[in-house]
């Protein structure tokens, strides 16, 4: 999904819901993610 997509240098750039929603979706995912991994402990 073009959320996930970062600039060469690693930043945050843009994305069309605008960038705080980028951020916002990005953490969701990490949390998602961390969820995941601790489940499988």
């Amino acid at each position: 999904p073009c959320h996930r997509v970062i600039g060469a240098d690693g930043s945050l750039t843009g994305y069309g819901g605008g960038l705080p929603i980028k951020v916002y979706l990005l953490s969701l995912e990490k949390k998602e993610s961390d969820a995941q991994k601790a489940a499988q402990k």
